[in-house]
Parts: structure tokens; C-alpha cells; sequence
């Protein structure tokens, strides 16, 4: 700690001065020892207790680091307008001002000379005027403050001590003060002060000085007196100025803040009637005025008597109180609804004390006459409240406040609640806080105004100082579909106003059906309650995992037959870094992984088709009792540990299994990597069947290289030729680069991303038409990209598609005072929602976190980008919606229910997986019926991966299958024919897997994006499931297939 003294000159007195504390904010004074701030404290302002007119300043550093001492800079301020007699000392008024106007002005005429008074270190100007001269001397000394605004002024005139002059020859002077165009006032000073130890100051006038403007400036005239005499002795005599002093004041009887106009001339008062006279008391602050009737109001601010406290009813007549006195603190707004009448402010009790936990927001009750709380309310002061009614009755609150308290979490001393950056909405018919539009910022005012004849309701007027405004807000996640936006119930615990980190690296999400319940987890850093880290949602309710050995900030979540696999980070803490969740039983089992450094870290999971097996990747030495390091494979049969071959080391960020082959043969990974000793190797590529890696990636520049490590590789599904996408930052300049593997070399992707660029996650989704032939990415899907995307014309976006030629602006996150940025992207098929509306709209779970920002919302860009796909689907021809001209009604929610459960009773494998391990995010542009979401955009998904092996059949001839194919079309006369163009591999209960060429029977095309079908299985059976449209033509020549 720093501490300094500040002593004044000359007279060494030790100057007491004050200081804001910036730990609690109280008020706190210094004299023999001041603290200073550390040195990444900008400035610390300290004020003077007693000011008064100061020679010189001595500062003493009493305390400090190292050898010595030292201070970047110091600067005084004066609250007062002073003008000094010598000129040269005198400076703007206003510093920032380049008008020569607001310079004090001092003009000398006749013999003026500077002088430094010795004793008392003082620098006046002295005029010497002969006796004989004094009646008729044109001495003169003019001054000219700059008075930046008119007002009641005292002007005074600072004169030092006439000793050090020599008092016998001071002779008296007149001041002439022109404070207005032909008013003036002249004052005579005898200047024969001898106390040594003050100035003496003389008051010149005391009123009302117009301003200084191009027309006018006030002007203080010295003179020498005009009833001055000569110094007996016949010298010389003298006549001197220190300076002159304006000081605003106020000069009027002191007002109480409420005012009563009547614009009748038929009233015996005056139009302005002021509350005084004992009603309230002098200086009392009116914020707020709320009429109830006729006859009366009720007015909130700050004042209070011995009956009401800063709120109050008026009848016309006298002040009445509200039950127990009012409210402890000031309030700020208010405003009625119906007899409801809601105070927003800075208190916590009413004045009696008889109700505390009121925190900064109540209501009261004109009937019942009685305070109830606003749940606990908030932790900071209310500014604003208001009321809108969209058909939903709801208070919009603003302030400054960080937190939605939860009275039954806060005790106290402890305050605990949901984080707000200062808006909530209340909805007063559930008595509950509800989800809000997200608005950055301090909001001023907020104000609703009905539209004549609007069907849309009223609109919503926001003012203040905002950075940021968006339609939705959601803490850290949310479901994106083709109906619209809906945040997870998510609210990051806020505790003593201090908000904690909020993360979602990772969610999954399946339906059970024996209970027709879609489960979803998640996986981050993060604390809900007493749930750490992972969380389930159940019922719209978050539970935990009992017992809970998921320890860390969880990486990654994979779901599959029920068990749940959780990945995470652990720094030199005890517990586990992957861990086994099994819904069936509850039970959670450890999985033991060891680091020398004991920093732990699973990046990346992946399920094997067709095996027990997970692939486990990331930053460990040991596994269990094996010795495999960095990447293993743990059998979930036996709960044993396999090592993948041990020349690879090195941290692994991102794994996945590539090309089309559901014996999932081989596996790429990526990270900065050594291979045989030699490095550093970006990606490496596993052959499970030949137990060997093989680099496909080092540091270098040319088409078997890459510029920098890696962050995350994807497969390209859509190819047999192992290819894949891999992106990264380059080294030394950090630009986010994307590479894809073709098979035999890289090829340079460049979707336009300027520096500064961060890539979290890619993707590859469906279009909903096809664009050019680029050989980056196939004609109808397009390339997602997340993460935190800084895009030429559009700025920062969290979400953009690529074609392979042009990228689109598609999500834009906001954070708080900071653009947000989406982790991941997950996608799924969630049975419950395949009825809404005759569609199949299926969700994409959009996981989006910053590390310190919480409240992230999501605004669709996509104008362009609709217009695009749009203009080209035209173009194109879209499908009917039933194989049949007549077309088909979409089935009702039973019906269609129905349907999925036979389609799921047929599939009888039990190693159906309930989640793939390999998900194909997905995310696709719908037609016009979609189109109306958000402007243009509309959002759908599909979710697929590969399937696992098929029990033995025994296959048919291809004339039984024409026969059999025969029967079935008879039976299901409203079936058509189509054929496979991509080969979709089922990994979902309920999907239809099919090659490519496959005979796919559709029977329903409701839905635009998931059709019914039936196919052959080999045998002459006919199995019924889901699959992606676009998977299918009804022409076969276009299929690829011999």
C-alpha cells in the first residue's frame, strides 16, 4: 500500500482530505496518512474538507514499493469561477472549450505592476498612484469572468494582508460589479487587513448575474476610492489585487419538489402552487406522480415527516400515509394497474420495518390496503417500471441489478437468485418472473403505445444507452426448430451479486419410448441449484446424477442404449475425468484416468458401430490399469481399457470416424501430435483393421500440410474416400483456416472469415436445394460453421453456411457487453414434436456459451441468404406433398404417434442406439410455409449415422423380390416408388436404413423434410421407417447406381 500526506504552504499545516472506498463505496477522510491505489488504478480523487485558498502544496510519500516513490501526474480542480489579478495565472473557465470567451479577462490600465508578498508567499498586482494624482487618477483595473450560466452568484474579492505592502500607504478602492446590461453595483474596501494567518474576503454583490454570451460578459472595475487621501507622510500610494471569486448559490426559499398548476384564472391561488410550508419538508425530491382518481395522487421520492416515509398519498388537501409510513429508501417509479400499484425504487423494508425482503420492488394494494413482496426481488436499485399488455399482462422492470432473487435459496446475509444484467419481466398473473428479450445496457425509459386499430398489439419503446437488443434470451442454450425459439430452462445462480461462469460444451438428447419422454442432458461448467456440471432435464425440471462422481467442467457428452458417457477436465483435483451414467439403474461408474501432472483432460468420445466399444481421446497417461496414454478404447461389456497402437502422443482437441463404412474401420484425430517420435503431426489417421496410424497432416505449407494445429475435425459422410474437414488457427498471424481432405491432399476452403475469427465447431447439413458443383461441398448440403465468426459486410455473426463458394450470416449471439459465440450444435429426432401442425419439424439443440457472459440470445440473419435458396428452389420445382395428385391430410398426433411406435416395434435389434454416437449436425433452409420464422429463415434437422450390422438373412432371387415387391405395391395402393440417391444408415429407433439404388416404397410425404417408407430387407420382408426426402429421387438414373 501507498500512503501519502499532503502539507500546506507556507503555513505546514496538514491539509484533511476525503476519498470514496471502492470496496463498499462509503465516504472515508485522511490527514496524516491517505492510501493511494495499486498501480493498475488509473486515478484516485481525493477532496478537500475544508477548502480554502492554498499558497502551495507539499506532498509527502510516506509509504511505497522498491527504492522510491513516484506519482504519473497530478491535477487540481475549483468548484469556484475565480480571476486573478495577475493574468498570466488565470486559465479557461471551461478547460475543453476553445473559445477565447471562456478565458477570464483582465485588462490594467496605469502603472500595475506583479509583486510577491514576502511572509506570506503571496502574488499580487500593485498599482503605485502619486498623492497628488489620487482624486483624478485614471487607475484602473478591469476584470471579466467567463459565467457560464446565468443564476444567483456571490462575488467576492480575496484580499491578502496589507503588512508586507506597508499599511500607511494602502489607500481604500471602489469595485464597480456589472452583473446585467445597466445594472450595477459599486462597493468601497479599505484593504487594511493585518490578520496573517487568512485572507480576508469582501463581498461585492450577492444576486443574479446574466451569463457570459457574444453580447455580454459581467465586469468587476477597481479604482482607487473616491474618498481615498493621500498617506500622511505625502508618499506614494498603493493599491493591490489578489483575485476575485463568483460562487453559484442558490438564492431562493427552498422548494419541496411538488408543484400543483391550475390553468384556471377562476382560482384564488396562483397557478404555480408550491407543497411548502410544513407539508413537506424543504429539499424533499418528487420522482414519481401516479393519479388514482380525481382526488387523489400518490407521489414517490425522497422525503419523509413523522407520519410517511418517500411515499404518499394527496387528497387535495394534506398528505396521508400509505400502510406502515411507506418504504425505507426512496422510490423511483411507479406505476397502477388496476388497484395494484407497483414501486420500484431503492429500499427493503417498509418504514416500520414490518415487511423486509421488499428489495427494491413491491406492490401494494389500494383495496386491501397492504405491501406484498415481488418474489425476493432484485439486488439493486429500480429506475424504471412499466407496463405493457400483448395479450399477457406483464411489468417490465429496469434498474440497476444483477439478480432475480430467489427468496427461499437467500438467507440474510447470503442473496441468491437467477443473473439479469438489469431488465426482467414480471408477469402478474402467475407471480412469477418470465423470459425476456434481451436488451444490453441501461434502459432509461420504456414505454408502450397502442396502435389504432392495430391487430398487433401495442408497441414497445425502449430508451437508454444499449449496446445490444435481441428478440430472444437464453442462458447458454436453446431449442431452434421450425415453430420458433425456445430457451432451455436454464438460469445461471447468481450469489451475493457475483454471477458465476455458465458453459455448455455439450448436450444430448433422445426419447424414451416406453415413456414417450424426450430426455436431455447437458454437460459444461456450470451450477443449477445443487447440480454441478451435468444436468438432466426431467419434466421441465433440472435434476442431477446421484451419486455424482462427474467432476470437472465437462467436455463432451455421448448417449447410447440408455448409458451415459461424460468427458471432462480435471486440474490437479481428485475424481474422475470420464464417467458412466446408466438411466436405467441411476448408478454412475468412475472410469480411471491418470495424468503425470495430474491434469486430466477428454476432449472427444465416439461410440464404434457395431462394437461395445467407446473411443475415449484427450490429455492422460493411463487408463485403469492399462498403460495407453491419449487415446484408448474402453469396452463397455467388460469396463476394460485397449490400447490404439502407442506410437501416437500428444494432446488430442477432436476426433471422428470418416467415409461411409458402418464397420467404422477408421478414425481420424487431430491436435498437436507426435507420431513415432516425429512431430509436430496435426492429424493422424487409425486403421482399426491393420492396428496403425499413418499422419495425414504436419506443420508446413502445400496440399499434404497444414498451416497451423488444428481445433476440430468433422467427417464428409457423403463420401466412401476417407475425407474429411479440419479446421484451426495459423500459425503465427492466428487466422482460423479450413482444410478438406480429399482423399490424397488437402484443399484450401476459404469461407471468407477475417482475422480475429474463432472456429469452434463445423457441420455438415442439408440444403433445402441444391447449389453449384465447387468440389468443397456437395450440391444440396451446406457447411455450418460456429463458433465466433467475424464476416466481411456483417461483422461479428456466431453461426454462418458455406457453400464452398459464398458463406451466409445465419446465427448471431449476444453477450453481456460482448458478441457471444456457439460452442456446438447438436441435432436429434424428438417423436413428440413430429405432429406440430402436420409437420415434422425436428429440433436443433444450439449450445452456445461465453466464458464469462451468460445471457446469450440468438437473431436470425438471414434475409439474403433466404432470399438465395429461395430464388433457386423456384427454379427448381419443389415436391408435392403426397405421392398422389390428390394429395394426403397430414395425420393427426394419435395417428402419427401411432405410426413411429409400429415402426419402432418392428425394429426388434436390441442394439438400437437411443442417440447416435456419430451425429450428423444438421441444420436445414425450409420452404415458404417455414419461411415466416424470424424474418425469412426457417430451421429444420435431421440427425443420422451409421447403423449398426444386421443379424444373418437369408437373401432371396431377384424374381421373388420383384413378386414380393408386386404384392406389396397391391396391398398399399397409395404407396409410389422411389429410389435411393445417398445411402442413409439408420442409427435411430424408427429410421429406415437403405443404400444406394434401394427400392424405398414412400406411403407419407406430410412432412417436407422426414418421410414413411417401406423397403425390401433382402428377404422379401417389408420393413417400415423414417428418412431424410432428400435421400430419395423417382428417378433411378439419377441415383449413381448400375
Amino acid at each position: 500500500m501507498i500512503n501519502a500526506r499532503l502539507i500546506s504552504l507556507p503555513d505546514n499545516s496538514i491539509i484533511t482530505l476525503s476519498y470514496t472506498n471502492t470496496t463498499n463505496g462509503t465516504t472515508l477522510t485522511c490527514s496524516d496518512s491517505c492510501p493511494l491505489g495499486p498501480s493498475n488504478t488509473d486515478y484516485q480523487i481525493f477532496n478537500f474538507v475544508n477548502p480554502g485558498p492554498l499558497r502551495g502544496i507539499q506532498i509527502l510519500l510516506l509509504d511505497f514499493y522498491g527504492e522510491g516513490g513516484g506519482l504519473h501526474g497530478i491535477q487540481f480542480y475549483q468548484s469556484e469561477i475565480v480571476v486573478r489579478g495577475i493574468n498570466g495565472y488565470n486559465s479557461p473557465t471551461c478547460p475543453n472549450s476553445s473559445s477565447s470567451s471562456s478565458y477570464p479577462n483582465v485588462t490594467a490600465i496605469g502603472n500595475w505592476t506583479p509583486e510577491l508578498l514576502p511572509g506570506i508567499w503571496v502574488n499580487v498586482l500593485t498599482a503605485t498612484i502619486p498623492a497628488a494624482e489620487i482624486t483624478n487618477s485614471t487607475t484602473k483595473l478591469i476584470m471579466k469572468p467567463y459565467i457560464p450560466q446565468a443564476g444567483y452568484y456571490n462575488i467576492t474579492l480575496s484580499s491578502p494582508p496589507c503588512l508586507s505592502i506597508g499599511c500607511d500607504s494602502v489607500i481604500p478602492i471602489d469595485v464597480n460589479f456589472t452583473s446585467s446590461p445597466g445594472v450595477s453595483t459599486v462597493v468601497t474596501i479599505a484593504q487594511n487587513s493585518t490578520d496573517t494567518n487568512s485572507n480576508t474576503f469582501y463581498t461585492i454583490y450577492s444576486g443574479y448575474v446574466l451569463g457570459t454570451s457574444t453580447t455580454f460578459q459581467p465586469t468587476v472595475e477597481i479604482t482607487p476610492s473616491k474618498s481615498a487621501v493621500a498617506p500622511s507622510d505625502g508618499s506614494d500610494a498603493i493599491i493591490y489585487v489578489d483575485y476575485i471569486q463568483c460562487t453559484k448559490t442558490d438564492n431562493r426559499t427552498s422548494l419541496s419538489g411538488l408543484f400543483q398548476y391550475s390553468p384556471s384564472t377562476s382560482t384564488a391561488q396562483a397557478a404555480w402552487y408550491g407543497f411548502n410550508g410544513g407539508l413537506l419538508i424543504p429539499k424533499s425530491i418528487i420522482n414519481d406522480v401516479i393519479v388514482v382518481s380525481s382526488t387523489t395522487i400518490i407521489i414517490g421520492g425522497s422525503f419523509n415527516n413523522n407520519s410517511f416515509s418517500n411515499i404518499a398519498f394527496y387528497d387535495g388537501i394534506k398528505f396521508t400515509p400509505l400502510k406502515d409510513g411507506g418504504l425505507n429508501g426512496h422510490v423511483n417509479t411507479m406505476v397502477l394497474i388496476d388497484r395494484d400499484l407497483f414501486v420500484g425504487g431503492l429500499f427493503n423494508n417498509t418504514a416500520n420495518g414490518t415487511l423486509p425482503g421488499l428489495n427494491n420492488i413491491a406492490r401494494y394494494n389500494l383495496d386491501e390496503q397492504n405491501w406484498y413482496r415481488i418474489s425476493g426481488g432484485v439486488n439493486g436499485e429500480v429506475h424504471r417500471i412499466a407496463f405493457v399488455n400483448n395479450g399477457t399482462p406483464q411489468i417490465h422492470v429496469a434498474g440497476k441489478f444483477n439478480t432475480l432473487i430467489n427468496p427461499q435459496l437467500s438467507t440474510q446475509n447470503t442473496i441468491i437468485g437467477n443473473a439479469s444484467f438489469g431488465y426482467g419481466m414480471w408477469d402478474n398473473n402467475i407471480g412469477n418472473w418470465v423470459n425476456t428479450g434481451y436488451i444490453d445496457g441501461t434502459i432509461g425509459d420504456i414505454v408502450a403505445y397502442n396502435i389504432p386499430s392495430s391487430q398487433t398489439g401495442p408497441l414497445t419503446f425502449w430508451g437508454g444507452i444499449m449496446s445490444s437488443t435481441q428478440s430472444f434470451m437464453s442462458s447458454s442454450g436453446g431449442l431452434l426448430t421450425q415453430s420458433g425459439y425456445n430457451s432451455l430452462p436454464l438460469f445461471p445462480q447468481v450469489t451475493n451479486g457475483n454471477i458465476p461462469d455458465f458453459i455448455i460444451n455439450s448436450a444430448v438428447r433422445s426419447n424414451d419410448t416406453k415413456s414417450n419422454k424426450t430426455f436431455t442432458a447437458i454437460g459444461g461448467k456450470f451450477q443449477i441449484d445443487n447440480i454441478v456440471n451435468v444436468a438432466i432435464l426431467d419434466n421441465n425440471v433440472w435434476r442431477g446424477i446421484s451419486p455424482s462422481n462427474f467432476q470437472g467442467e465437462v467436455k463432451v457428452l455421448v448417449l447410447r442404449n440408455n448409458i451415459l458417457c461424460a468427458g471432462s477436465e480435471l486440474n490437479g483435483i481428485d475424481g474422475s475425468a470420464f464417467a458412466v451414467y446408466n438411466l436405467n439403474s441411476d448408478i454412475t461408474y468412475a472410469q480411471t484416468l491418470t495424468a503425470n501432472d495430474k491434469i486430466v483432460r477428454v476432449n472427444a468420445i465416439k461410440y464404434r458401430a457395431g462394437t461395445d466399444d467407446y473411443i475415449v481421446a484427450g490429455k492422460f497417461d493411463k487408463a485403469g490399469q492399462s498403460s495407453c496414454s491419449y487415446i484408448c478404447s474402453w469396452n463397455s461389456i467388460s469396463s476394460q481399457w485397449k490400447g490404439l497402437n502407442s506410437s501416437l502422443s500428444g494432446e488430442i482437441v477432436s476426433m471422428d470416424f470418416v467415409g461411409l463404412s458402418q464397420s467404422q474401420n477408421f478414425l481420424v484425430v487431430a491436435g498437436n501430435l507426435t507420431l513415432g517420435g516425429k512431430g509436430p503431426v496435426y492429424v493422424a489417421e487409425y486403421d482399426f483393421s491393420r492396428n496403425i496410424w499413418k499422419e495425414q497432416g504436419t506443420q508446413g505449407s502445400g496440399d499434404k500440410h497444414l498451416p497451423g494445429p488444428p481445433t476440430t475435425v468433422i467427417n464428409n459422410f457423403l463420401s466412401n474416400n476417407q475425407e474429411y474437414f479440419v479446421s484451426g488457427t495459423v500459425d503465427n498471424t492466428g487466422e482460423a483456416y479450413i482444410r478438406k481432405w480429399d482423399g490424397s491432399k488437402y484443399l484450401n476452403v476459404n469461407p471468407q472469415l477475417l482475422q480475429g475469427s474463432v472456429i469452434k465447431q463445423m457441420s455438415l447439413v442439408p440444403a433445402s436445394s441444391s447449389h453449384s458443383n465447387n468440389g468443397i461441398v456437395d450440391t444440396q448440403w451446406l457447411l455450418l460453421i460456429s463458433g465466433s465468426l467475424k464476416l466481411n459486410n456483417y461483422g461479428d455473426v456466431s453461426a454462418a453456411l458455406f457453400d464452398g463458394n459464398t458463406i451466409y450470416p445465419f446465427l448471431l449471439a449476444s453477450s453481456h457487453e460482448r458478441p457471444g459465440f456457439i460452442l456446438s450444435v447438436f441435432t436429434n429426432i424428438i417423436p413428440e414434436l413430429l405432429a406440430v401442425h402436420g409437420f415434422l419439424p425436428v429440433p436443433i439443440v444450439i449450445l452456445i456459451s461465453a466464458a464469462i457472459a451468460f445471457f446469450i440470445v440468438f437473431l436470425i440473419v438471414a434475409a439474403g441468404l433466404a432470399y438465395d435458396f429461395r430464388r433457386q428452389r423456384k427454379a427448381r420445382g419443389s415436391l408435392k406433398a403426397s405421392p398422389r395428385d390428390s394429395g394426403k391430410a397430414a395425420l393427426r398426433e394419435g395417428e402419427l404417434f401411432a405410426t413411429i411406435n409400429s415402426i419402432i416395434a418392428q425394429q426388434s435389434d436390441p442394439r438400437q442406439s437411443v442417440t447416435s454416437s456419430n451425429v450428423r449436425n444438421s441444420a436445414m433452409l425450409s420452404d415458404e410455409k417455414s419461411a415466416d420464422f424470424m424474418g425469412g429463415a426457417g430451421v429444420a434437422a435431421i440427425a443420422a449415422s451409421e447403423s449398426e450390422p444386421k443379424s444373418e438373412k437369408q437373401e432371396i432371387s431377384a424374381a421373388d423380390r420383384a413378386r414380393a415387391a408386386r404384392a406389396f405395391l397391391a396391398n398399399h395402393p397409395d404407396a409410389r416408388q422411389y429410389y435411393a440417391r445417398y445411402p442413409f444408415v439408420a442409427k435411430e429407433e424408427g429410421e429406415l436404413d437403405f443404400h444406394v439404388g434401394d427400392s424405398i416404397y414412400v406411403v407419407d410425404t406430410a412432412d417436407e423434410v422426414w418421410w414413411i417408407g417401406w423397403k425390401d430387407d433382402g428377404t422379401g420382408n417389408f420393413i417400415q421407417g423414417l428418412f431424410p426426402s432428400n435421400y430419395v429421387v423417382e428417378d433411378p438414373s439419377y441415383t449413381g447406381a448400375s
